[in-house]
């Protein structure tokens, strides 16, 4: 049985339970998954493949993931790595921030290039006051919430399917 880590780094949860939504999905596939903050992530070996996911904050992904990949970079190339990122603004906010968010992996994609990337609306806890929304692009009344979860549940079908295809 193939072995998928699922790691990841969050603030609210929000990129804690779309990694369990992933995971679930990839366990329909037959797949041994362990979805862990990478802070709890020990030797990379037991892997098969791996994918990172963290929100975007400050229009940067976390620096907790971005350490992560710096520091786990030669073992990360001997496996099949992929990423993911959350953000609010990726399809609601203007479309200055939303070109800053999908730069935000370059880092990360430079050091260990990934088989895949998925980009995921996150959620935030309270609305943005006026001037908050009028700098990002959001329009009031926009919901709280905005993670699509068929549309996750598809990104991780079509994830799992390639990682399957990748390892025949």
């Amino acid at each position: 049985m193939s072995k998928l880590c699922i790691a990841y780094v969050t603030k609210t949860n929000t990129s804690k339970e779309i990694a369990e939504e992933i995971g679930k999905v990839a366990r329909g596939k037959s797949w041994d998954v362990k979805v862990l903050p990478v802070s709890a992530i020990g030797d990379l070996k037991e892997f098969d493949a791996i994918l990172i996911g963290a929100p975007i904050n400050g229009m940067q992904w976390l620096p907790e993931a971005v350490a992560f990949v710096e520091k786990n970079q030669t073992a990360l190339k001997e496996i099949s790595t992929s990423y993911y990122l959350v953000s609010y603004l990726m399809n609601s906010g203007a479309k200055m921030w939303k070109k800053t968010i999908n730069k935000s992996l370059n880092k990360v994609t430079a050091l260990v290039q990934p088989a895949k990337i998925g980009k995921f609306d996150g959620r935030v806890e309270d609305e943005f006051p006026g001037f908050v929304r009028l700098l990002f692009g959001v329009k009031k009344g926009t919901p709280l919430d905005l993670r699509d979860w068929d549309a996750i549940r598809e990104w991780a079908k079509e994830f799992m399917e390639e990682l399957e295809a990748g390892s025949k």
